[in-house]
C-alpha cells in the first residue's frame, strides 16, 4: 500500500490530469482485479477526501458497468461457460426475475469474487441501470468509508493530526459489525430461502 499511495502522491501533484489517470486506472483495476479497498484507501490518502471520493465512485461504478456490458456483449459464453453449475447461479434464475433490483444487490454483498459479481448479474436477467442501481447502493458508502479513512491516513502519515478521528473509530466498528455479522447473515439466509425453494420445487416436481 506504500508503493501505491507514493504512486498516487505523484499523480496527485499533477492536478485534473493526475485524477483523470487515476480514475481510468481504477477502471480497469475494477474490471481485471477487483479488489478495491486497498485503491480507494490509498487514493484517499493521495487526493484527500472529496477528490478521492468523486475519482473512485467514478471509477468503481463505470468499471462495474464495463465488466457487464463486456460479459453480456463480448464475453457472455466464455462467462457462461465458466459459470455453468455455479449453485448460486441455479438458485437466482426465479428469483431475479421477480426482484432483479434486490437480488442483484444482495448479490453485490456477497462473499463471491469481484468479477462474478459483474460478470455473473451480466448473463442474468437484469437490465443495466438495475445492475448500475445495485453498484451504486452497494459500493458508494463503502466508497465513502475507504475514501475517508485514507484521507485520515494521510494526514496521519504527514503529521497534520495524531490519530483517528472519533468519527472514522465509530465508521469502522459499524463497518465490522456489518461485514462480520449483518451482511452474512442476511445473504446467508436468502441463500437457505433459495434453496428451501428449490427443494420444494423438486419435490413438487417428483410428485407429478
Amino acid at each position: 500500500k506504500g508503493k501505491l499511495a507514493s504512486n498516487l502522491d505523484t499523480l496527485a501533484s499533477k492536478g485534473t490530469k493526475g485524477l483523470v489517470m487515476y480514475t481510468l486506472a481504477f477502471m480497469l483495476w475494477e474490471v481485471t482485479v477487483g479488489v478495491t479497498t486497498p485503491v480507494e484507501t490509498a487514493a484517499g490518502m493521495a487526493f484527500g477526501l472529496k477528490k478521492g471520493f468523486i475519482a473512485n465512485a467514478i471509477g468503481k461504478v463505470s468499471g462495474a458497468t464495463i465488466a457487464f456490458l463486456l460479459g453480456r456483449y463480448v464475453l457472455k459464453d466464455v462467462v457462461e461457460s465458466k459459470l455453468e453449475g455455479n449453485e448460486y447461479m441455479e438458485l437466482v434464475q426465479d428469483s431475479i426475475v421477480k426482484t432483479p433490483v434486490r437480488v442483484a444487490l444482495i448479490w453485490r454483498f456477497s462473499f463471491l469474487p469481484e468479477q462474478i459479481k459483474n460478470f455473473g448479474l451480466a448473463v442474468l436477467p437484469v437490465k443495466l441501470w438495475q445492475f448500475v442501481l445495485a453498484v451504486c447502493m452497494h459500493g458508494l458508502p463503502f466508497t465513502t468509508l475507504w475514501s475517508f479513512l485514507g484521507n485520515e491516513m494521510g494526514l496521519i502519515v504527514r503529521g497534520v493530526v495524531d490519530g483517528p478521528s472519533r468519527t472514522l473509530k465509530i465508521l469502522l466498528g459499524g463497518v465490522y459489525v456489518f461485514g462480520f455479522f449483518i451482511s452474512p447473515s442476511m445473504v446467508g439466509l436468502w441463500i437457505k430461502g433459495l434453496r428451501d425453494e428449490k427443494l420444494k420445487k423438486d419435490e413438487a416436481a417428483k410428485k407429478k
